[in-house]
């Protein structure tokens, strides 16, 4: 066979293999043919949504019921089009039922999807194997709708109920356990929005046990500073009644998130994800799948993610800048100043000027201003710090724009008047402001002088040219901060040899005194351990009316632990030497029985715990305590001492 005719059926077996390929792979996407289930088995596909926002979150899920465990999956490609994100999945469950003897399971892979794009979405069949033979399920048809405007939405109709892994459950949640978010229709560039996050409950529902945040407000085009969990921290929170739609439920404030846009124009701003986790009911006396009669302890925590609906904001754009200002300032209660280290400096010595703005609103935009030359000082160095909190509901910042200078020569100068356009987007007013000025005087080279050691022969004969300090060179071309003081040789004497010096012979008395010092602890040391126990109690007494002078002066303290930590360290501090043992690890059950078998009366060692465990329970309770509860248990604390005593030396 010639060389040519092996290269063309080589060719013609590559091609028929791709065609086989080919062949595969379009067998392998086509539709399956309908084949009927196997009996008692029911396979469907659906959305735990009925109307879809962009924005929105929702669960695909691909249900089996019956009592055959799916093989393999073949999901849809959820991302075709762009109209859905995929955020999480598959998550698989397996839930089992028994009704009449008979059992049945329900096997559940579901998808957290989320809403991208408006338009209608076409989910293809989902593909599953079950005993080896391939099915499909039905097609899933939805809708994503735009963001009505804030004057189209209201109460129950815009809301995303709670969403737990459990259907029965959600049920109960729908419309009765959500969270709400208040967005302003309008709002302008740099401009940091404030956005309050409520959770409603009906009356019905318990509280939740805790919750988290899972993602903040984000959005495109918006900044988004992190001042959620300076709010949350140990906050109690605080519920009201109010009422919605006429139906009435419980709501408390979580914290207040922010977001700054940063360019003109709609934006769609999707708002927090958050976790809470409810109580469950009483297993032992009602169902698992009920969540409405909570009442009494609850034995395990159902974590419900709570979403909120997207909002679009028209963001507006800030008026033009004046000519004079030479910086846009957006926020309220701005204030501007500038402030220098010294308003005297020698030539060529430091000066550092600061620009400090301070108000509410988020000022990290705030780029540099460009400040004006100034004569006889020249700008080596700047640096910038800036820094925001919330308080008081309010986003508070303050940023610090550091410029250093060199004076480069003598003479009065003023740093003039710096003007600002300040925008307040609560009025909608533009206003200028203008910094106080400074006056700095520049003096000529300092003629202090700066010594060194030398004989009084090289004082006299060293020439001025090398009595003088070489002036120093300007920063950034030389060695930076020398300092420019002339220098002028000094006569230091000769200094005698160090062994005949006082301290010499006084360092040798140091060994001496260490070993008598040493000798004195061993002594106090071996009493220590021969001391008798009326010794041991004494110090303990003296150590108890420490501490419990301690907590006395504790009593209107704001650290309300510090005080019952105080006041049950006394009482421990004077138990410890009646029963031998030291305060450090003594346990209160260990501190009664061994105060019961040396004779003290039951009472007593049970008013010892009493006290002991409301001290402990006053430390880390929730609800705080009052001076006159404090009081009250440092007043019952020195009875229990002085009965103590007393039935120690009986």
């Amino acid at each position: 066979m010639s060389p040519c005719a092996a290269s063309r059926w080589v060719v013609l077996a590559l091609a028929a293999l791709l065609g086989l390929w080919a062949g595969d792979a379009r067998a392998q996407d086509a539709t399956l043919p309908a084949r009927p289930l196997p009996a008692g088995i029911t396979v469907r596909a659906e959305v735990d949504a009925q109307s879809i926002v962009i924005g929105d979150r929702f669960q695909y899920s691909v249900l089996v019921e019956g009592n055959l465990v799916p093989d393999q999956f073949g999901y849809p490609r959820f991302t075709q089009g762009g109209n859905l994100e995929l955020v999480s999945g598959p998550n698989q469950i397996t839930q089992m039922t028994f009704i009449q003897g008979r059992s049945t399971q329900r096997y559940t892979s579901s998808f957290e999807l989320r809403a991208a794009r408006v338009g209608k979405v076409t989910i293809p069949p989902a593909r599953l194997s079950i005993n080896g033979t391939w099915y499909e399920t039905n097609a899933v048809e939805l809708e994503i709708v735009d963001v009505p405007k804030l004057s189209e939405q209201g109460g129950l109709s815009s809301i995303v109920s709670a969403k737990t892994k459990n259907r029965e459950w959600d049920r109960q949640l729908q419309d009765k356990y959500f969270a709400l978010i208040e967005v302003p229709e309008e709002a302008y560039v740099g401009q940091a929005v404030g956005v309050p996050v409520y959770v409603y409950r009906d009356p019905q529902f318990q509280e939740f046990m805790a919750y988290e945040v899972s993602s903040s407000v984000r959005g495109d085009g918006l900044i988004v500073p992190d001042v959620i969990q300076q709010q949350i921290g140990n906050r109690r929170l605080r519920w009201e009644q109010v009422q919605l739609e006429g139906r009435n439920f419980v709501r408390t404030l979580l914290f207040t998130a922010y977001f700054v846009p940063t360019k003109a124009g709609e934006t769609l701003m999707e708002g927090p994800l958050l976790r809470v986790y409810l109580q469950a009911a009483n297993r032992g006396s009602r169902s698992m799948d009920d969540l409405f009669d909570m009442i009494g302890p609850a034995t395990s925590r159902i974590p419900a993610e709570l979403a909120t609906r997207a909002r679009k904001v028209n963001v507006l754009p800030l008026p033009a800048r004046s000519d004079k200002a030479i910086e846009q300032i957006i926020g309220d209660s701005i204030s501007i100043r500038v402030e220098t280290d010294r308003d005297k400096l020698a030539k060529r010595e430091l000066l550092t000027l600061k620009l400090i703005v301070q108000g509410k609103g988020f000022l990290d935009l705030l780029s540099a201003p460009r400040l004006p030359d100034f004569p006889n000082l020249s700008r080596i160095d700047s640096s910038t710090k800036s820094v925001f909190a919330v308080d008081r509901g309010e986003l508070v910042a303050e940023k610090t724009f550091e410029y250093v200078y060199q004076a480069t020569d003598a003479g009065d100068i003023r740093i003039p008047e710096l003007t600002f356009d300040v925008f307040n987007p609560r009025n909608k007013r533009q206003s200028a402001e203008l910094t106080a000025p400074l006056d700095i005087k520049i003096l000529p080279d300092n003629a202090e002088t700066l010594r060194i050691g030398g004989t009084a022969a090289e004082v006299a004969d060293a020439p001025a040219a090398q009595r003088e300090r070489a002036k120093a060179r300007e920063l950034g071309r030389d060695v930076a901060y020398i300092d420019t003081r002339p220098l002028v040789v000094a006569a230091i004497p000769a200094r005698n040899p160090f062994f005949t010096e006082p301290w010499f012979w006084a360092s040798q008395l140091v060994p001496l005194i260490a070993s008598l010092g040493l000798g004195i602890v061993m002594m106090r040391r071996n009493k220590g351990v021969v001391e008798t126990a009326a010794t041991r109690r004494k110090k303990g007494k003296r150590a108890a009316d420490t501490a419990l002078r301690a907590a006395r002066g504790q009593l209107s303290a704001s650290d309300r632990e510090q005080f019952h930590a105080t006041l049950a360290n006394g009482i421990m501090e004077f138990v410890a030497p009646i029963v031998g043992r030291a305060s450090k690890g003594l346990t209160m059950e260990q501190a009664c029985a061994l105060l019961g078998e040396r004779g003290c009366a039951e009472e007593t060692t049970a008013r010892l715990a009493e006290l002991i465990g409301r001290a402990d329970a006053a430390r880390y309770s929730p609800v705080g305590d009052t001076p006159e509860s404090r009081g009250k248990a440092l007043s019952d604390a020195e009875s229990l001492l002085d009965q103590l005593q007393r039935e120690a030396k009986a």
